[in-house]
């Protein structure tokens, strides 16, 4: 037998995030365009990169 899968609640994400995503702050056009860019380097920031090298 599968187990149940357990969804864990989302919460709200705090301002300014909420915003820039649900699309009231004046930005939010410009995050929503460039989020796979800011994602990729938070993503970098994770494991400990300190420096960016574009190829």
């Amino acid at each position: 037998m599968s187990q149940p899968v357990l969804r864990v609640r989302e919460e709200i994400p705090p301002e300014p995030l909420n915003g820039l995503i649900i699309g009231t702050d004046p930005d939010s056009n410009v995050f929503l365009k460039s989020i796979r860019t800011f994602n990729s380097c938070f993503q970098m920031t994770s494991f400990g990169a300190t420096e960016i090298v574009f190829c």
